[in-house]
This record gives C-alpha cells, structure tokens and sequence, in this order.
C-alpha cells in the first residue's frame, strides 16, 4: 500500500466529496433558493451566477364519474435547481458549478437540503484547481453567515 492509499485509508487525506458539499442547517423552499439565497452569495462572493430551475407540472383532467365531475387538478413540483459561479475577483478568478441537493419534507413538498459543486470522479483534492477550492470556501462561509441569520428572508 503507498503512503497515499494509507492515507486514504485512515482519512488523512480530505475527501473531494466532503469539501464540494454544503449541507444547509435547514431546508428551503424553491423560492428561497432563487429569490434570497442565490442574491446573497453572489453578493457575498462575490460572483456572477446563472441558474436553471426545472419546473414539472401535471395536469389531471376532470372527468365525470357516478354523475358526479372531478375537478381539473393543475400541480407544479420543482424539480433540480443548479447553477455556474463565476467570479473575477483579482484574487479569486475562476468559474464553478453545482447542484441543489432536493429533498421531500413530510407532506411531500420539495425541499433543498444543500449545494453540491460539480468536481471530476476521481480525482484528490490536490488535482482541483486551486482557485475553484477557494470559490468552494467562500461560497461555504457566506453560506453559513446567511443561515446565522444575516439574510434577508430571516430578518423578516
């Protein structure tokens, strides 16, 4: 075994995984995500960020049924929410990408639990570019100041 894999093995060294991963100290709605969160780490960054939200709907057409109508049922369920950062910053120049981690709370409404960044299988924390970490950190620790209550949606 080299000295890598032995680190490894005994988690010495950081895992990829773990350091691309935020996980959220509570869950948020759709809506949070895009209107408040998104707006805060790009001013938090700061950084530029372009999103996608998958939206799914269904509509079930009334119908009748022993002279009685079943009314149409229109439902919305949203679906992945991901997005690219990039940032200029004299000390920070780079671009990263990531998923929102969905969820279903208890009555089955979906929920986003954290952010994964996208980072290639495979590779140790050592083969991610420098910067791209950083970005990942940063994003992290404006995270954790919006979830402490200095956002918008908690001084409501």
């Amino acid at each position: 075994m080299t000295k890598l894999e032995r680190a490894v093995f005994d988690n010495e060294v950081e895992n990829v995984h773990d350091r691309a991963t935020i996980n959220f100290p509570r869950a948020m709605i759709g809506e949070e995500v895009i209107n408040y969160f998104l707006p805060f780490i790009a001013e938090g960054v700061p950084c530029y960020i372009n999103y996608n939200q998958n939206i799914f709907g269904k509509i079930n057409q009334g119908h009748p049924f022993h002279d009685q109508v079943y009314p149409v049922i229109h439902t919305r369920d949203f679906g992945e929410i991901s997005c690219s950062l990039h940032t200029r910053d004299k000390d920070l120049h780079c671009m990263s990408g990531a998923n929102f981690t969905r969820d279903f709370n208890s009555i089955g409404f979906p929920v986003y639990k954290g952010m994964a960044f996208f980072a290639t299988p495979g590779y140790s924390i050592e083969e991610i570019n420098k910067s791209e970490i950083a970005l990942w950190d940063k994003v992290r620790e404006t995270a954790e100041k919006y979830f402490k209550g200095t956002s918008p949606i908690s001084r409501d």
